[in-house]
């Protein structure tokens, strides 16, 4: 009992730390702000707090443009990503024929491939920001998907046809739910390498005046540095809550695995009835 009262005392004492640390850090900005400006800091305040509540531009305009973007993208990967892992993981035909492509493509940064992206598909639009959030996004995701149903270990396969089960059966009741955690893995890095590549495509993508990369920019052309700032924040903050809506899924997905804190607490009741 003293013992988790003394670890929730120091989670509580490094939360408040942290919050510390953000407050010193957002400070600092609104201080280079009001400097750049030469205005008082309140008018830099009441600029950014106005900013940051205007829904029509910055979250309509803006941000959901994005994250619709960047959801669409991110499930072209995804789909792309399981059923190519899982196809060059299992089959060895597969990865043959794909291994050299995904080799040679792999390596090649998301950023050089913005320009072959800007003669295939028009300026303006959704294809062009799509495509290059799917690329991006795809490659962690393949990668681990591929190496986690390779790792499968060949005992489990074996004990499922022995029981008798078809391919088809071992491939939804062992090999899927065996690759799950590297599924979940290879998803929750191309989240955040995804929603990157979102703002950069809409940063850089000319003639397209939506989204809240353009918004960043074009506040920042325009001067208006408390908006920009209040565009950073929001996408801070977004990045922030999607990653604990992820950590929230794996938790359900894959309550029974060690790593998730449902996976613990079965696997901590487990050892403690073995013990009595």
């Amino acid at each position: 009992m003293k013992s988790k009262l003394k670890s929730r005392g120091k989670q509580l004492l490094l939360s408040l730390l942290g919050g510390v640390l953000a407050s010193v850090v957002a400070s600092f900005v609104f201080y280079l702000m009001q400097k750049q400006e030469g205005r008082p800091i309140f008018d830099v305040l009441i600029d950014f707090f106005s900013a940051l509540l205007n829904f029509n531009e910055l979250w309509i305009r803006g941000l959901l443009i994005t994250l619709l973007r960047f959801l669409a993208g991110f499930a072209i990967a995804l789909c792309l990503g399981v059923i190519l892992g899982l196809g060059m993981g299992r089959f060895e035909a597969i990865e043959r024929i794909f291994k050299v492509l995904v080799n040679v493509l792999r390596p090649i940064p998301s950023a050089a491939v913005i320009p072959l992206a800007m003669i295939i598909f028009p300026l303006t639009g959704n294809p062009i920001k799509i495509f290059i959030i799917a690329y991006g996004a795809l490659w962690p995701m393949l990668y681990s998907v591929y190496k986690g149903a390779q790792d499968i270990d060949a005992m489990l396969v074996d004990t499922g046809r022995t029981l008798g089960k078809s391919e088809k059966d071992i491939f939804i009741d062992i090999v899927f739910p065996a690759t799950l955690p590297a599924i979940m893995t290879g998803a929750r890095v191309g989240l955040g390498i995804g929603l990157l590549l979102a703002v950069t495509a809409e940063m850089l993508s000319m003639g397209d005046q939506t989204g809240i990369g353009y918004l960043i920019i074009d506040y920042e052309r325009s001067f208006k540095f408390p908006a920009m700032f209040a565009a950073v924040i929001l996408l801070g903050i977004v990045g922030w809550v999607l990653d604990i809506i992820f950590g929230w899924l794996e938790d359900k997905i894959l309550y029974w695995h060690p790593r998730t804190q449902r996976g613990k607490t079965l696997l901590l009741g487990v050892e403690d009835s073995n013990a009595n």
